[in-house]
């Protein structure tokens, strides 16, 4: 009860210094959301689900890597397509791992606010078992399971939009190790919007068993509802960020991905407000080669 208390004193300052203050906050290049130096925080932090909860035959747990340099969260299991005979649906094999709800406070469950930011960033790395698979669609997958476990493993494991080979704003890699199993990982954004079931997603690229650093723009996520791409797109509600998912789909066989942190970032370049002064003056000059050009650097590319 106190804890509840404090924390909701601690928001209620916050809000009330936000609204006296005027003039605009300067906001840092990064804004560190979550990381994981031992167990304990992978436990607070995070929870994984998968089909057993339907009744299939996936498996996915949570761990901790104990690597002094490296620290990170641990994602792992197997992933099965096999359709038990007693069982109510036709298509199986999904898994996820999502960060758990923000504590509550009186004023409700607060959330993330990261207008002030252009791109999420996601430092992982894939060590999945080496193993030939195939990639399956992932939008295949969502039909057929749109009943999920439960409320907290809905968004990380529901089904993702079909990828394509375009990579991600930055990553770091290295040449692909021959003996990496590549697995289709996506990351998913649980926002604030009008449906329950809607998830903002982007594919995950691993191309080798190294840490990658992906920093993904926001305006790159798409807007899915049980695993299908959504006609009527809407830009993600920054500041309504309930939760942050990863999940894969449809991919039978063992995996497992180390989670080192998760942060919104500005990186060196130009801001949405710079890239929206740029459009807005190239509209007034009546440039529509450059119009086109904006506008398609902002667009995912998965979806050209």
């Amino acid at each position: 009860m106190l804890g509840f208390l404090q924390r909701s004193f601690k928001l209620a300052t916050k809000e009330w210094a936000n609204a006296a203050n005027m003039a605009p906050a300067a906001t840092a290049r990064r804004l560190d959301l979550y990381a994981f130096p031992d167990a304990e925080s992978v436990n607070k932090q995070l929870i994984a689900g998968c089909d057993d909860e339907l009744g299939g035959l996936s498996k996915a747990t949570l761990d901790f890597n104990h690597d002094q340099e490296n620290p990170a969260a641990v994602f792992k299991g197997t992933l099965s397509t096999t359709v038990p005979a007693d069982c109510k649906y036709v298509t199986m094999g999904y898994a996820g791992v999502k960060t758990r709800l923000l504590p509550g406070t009186l004023f409700g469950t607060p959330k993330h606010h990261l207008s002030r930011y252009s791109h999420l960033e996601l430092v992982a790395r894939d060590l999945s078992a080496a193993a030939p698979t195939d990639v399956a669609e992932p939008t295949a997958a969502a039909a057929d399971s749109a009943n999920p476990p439960s409320a907290e493993t809905t968004d990380a494991a529901v089904a993702a939009p079909e990828p394509a080979p375009a990579p991600v704003a930055t990553t770091s890699t290295s040449p692909t190790d021959s003996d990496v199993s590549p697995r289709q990982f996506f990351l998913n954004i649980k926002a604030t919007t009008y449906a329950a079931l809607d998830l903002y997603q982007y594919p995950l690229h691993l191309t080798s068993r190294d840490w990658h650093t992906f920093q993904v723009p926001f305006s790159h996520f798409v807007l899915t509802h049980r695993g299908f791409v959504l006609d009527n797109q809407r830009d993600l509600p920054r500041d309504e960020v309930e939760a942050i998912s990863i999940s894969l789909v449809r991919q039978d066989g063992p995996f497992l991905l180390e989670i080192k942190s998760i942060a919104a970032v500005n990186p060196v370049g130009k801001s949405d407000e710079e890239i929206e002064t740029a459009l807005a003056e190239a509209m007034n000059r009546g440039d529509q080669a450059e119009v086109d050009r904006i506008r398609a650097a902002q667009r995912p590319p998965f979806l050209e």
